[in-house]
């Protein structure tokens, strides 16, 4: 007999309720932070997961589970919950977006994208990523490009404050990494630095990204002001890229109030809501 015990995900991909198969009964052996059950009831320590039961932790939130082998395994919330695995062999994660952490920080970085199925897509020459950081002891944090022969094409290090929030990566325009190739995929990794002498232990996520052609249309030009790009893309469909600048015109104007409701409407929307009310790290 199994249970699943499910963790608060990013987007429809990780299905928000991330699975994890538990042999038999299993035990909640302790809790760190608030988690509820499939019925909204709180989950506390020496609770029984039965077959079929759920848990859903807040962000943040560590629940270490005893399998019926008496083995222990923890259950992180976060933007990609699961962390680690309550009992053998019950998820597969994707190929592009692996991720790893625990180590220093208190759940997995993770990056905000709209579609967890395929690799992030871009018509930005000079893109911009964007990264949730949770709590952490490290100092540091890297991102590093690379192309398709996975050859470095740009690397930066940010200073962390050790606080929870949404950290913004941008390209340098007119840089000497130049245009990113329209078609072309790149590969991605963000991670935490927990330990500059042995990085085996940071916590990080990778993925991909591709940079798409603007829509072939010859009435079609780009706008200059952030608010004219930000309804050209809502209107072709290009959702990353109305997500990259909407999040510039929310670090621009902080105290405008209909630029907040439509980044946290936004984050809803592509099931990022648990990210919203966190501050934007510069």
């Amino acid at each position: 007999m199994q249970a699943v015990i499910f963790g608060c995900g990013l987007s429809v991909f990780w299905a928000l309720l991330l699975p994890e198969m538990v042999s038999a009964d299993a035990l909640v052996d302790s809790i760190s932070g608030k988690a509820i059950d499939q019925n909204g009831n709180p989950v506390f320590k020496g609770m029984v997961i039965k077959e079929g039961d759920t848990i859903k932790p807040d962000i943040d939130a560590v629940v270490r589970v005893s399998c019926d082998n008496r083995t222990v395994r923890t259950v992180q919330a976060g933007v990609r919950s699961g962390l680690g695995l309550i009992c053998p062999q019950s998820i597969t994660y994707s190929d592009t977006l692996p991720d790893r952490g625990g180590h220093c920080s208190s759940v997995s970085p993770n990056v905000l994208a709209t579609d967890y199925d395929r690799p992030i897509s871009t018509t930005a020459a000079y893109p911009t990523f964007l990264f949730f950081v949770p709590k952490t002891s490290a100092d540091q944090a890297q991102f590093v490009l690379k192309g398709s022969d996975r050859n470095k094409i740009y690397r930066q290090t940010f200073a962390l404050s050790g606080q929870s929030g949404i950290l913004r990566v941008a390209l340098p325009i007119n840089s000497s990494i130049g245009e990113l190739a329209v078609g072309q995929t790149y590969k991605w990794e963000f991670n935490i630095i927990c330990d500059p002498s042995d990085r085996r232990n940071d916590d990080f996520v990778v993925g991909a990204l591709q940079r798409l052609p603007l829509p072939n249309d010859p009435q079609d030009r780009l706008p200059i002001s952030l608010r004219d790009r930000l309804s050209f893309y809502r209107v072709k469909g290009l959702n990353y890229d109305e997500l990259m600048v909407l999040d510039a015109l929310r670090r621009e104007y902080p105290k405008d109030g209909e630029i907040q409701t439509y980044w946290e409407w936004l984050l809803v929307r592509y099931k990022l809501g648990d990210l919203k009310r966190l501050p934007a790290i510069k």
